[in-house]
């Protein structure tokens, strides 16, 4: 699904209508946090997200992005994220991580905290 954040179009365009300051994120990210106009907060990056209420009135949706997809032909584990998850491991480094992670038996022997530190 979209990043749900200001680098997308229709979600940086909402976020304007409802009256939002968006202020750049520091270089090269591309990418701006929504402030109320004047003021310091909620500094927040994403466009959708449950339980901000101080950001509603400038647009911040809880509406998810719901996409009907079959795993019927998807052979072996299906790993269901939020964007938080994915943007620790966005540029390839978390791969061993999950590798480890997701290692035959590795979640039941170690339990998530330990499989994950390899």
């Amino acid at each position: 699904s979209p990043t749900h954040t200001t680098q997308e179009n229709g979600e940086l365009q909402r976020m304007k209508g409802r009256g939002a300051d968006l202020r750049p994120v520091p270089p090269p990210s591309g990418q701006r946090r929504v402030f109320a106009p004047g003021q310091r907060e909620p500094g927040i990056l994403v466009t959708r997200a449950f339980g901000d209420d101080s950001a509603r009135e400038l647009g911040l949706s809880a509406q998810p992005d719901i996409r009907k997809t079959s795993f019927a032909r998807t052979p072996g584990l299906v790993l269901l994220a939020s964007g938080g998850l994915w943007d620790v491991f966005d540029d390839g480094k978390g791969q061993d991580a999950l590798q480890t992670l997701l290692g035959p038996g590795n979640l039941r022997q170690l339990g998530p905290h330990r499989a994950a530190q390899g």
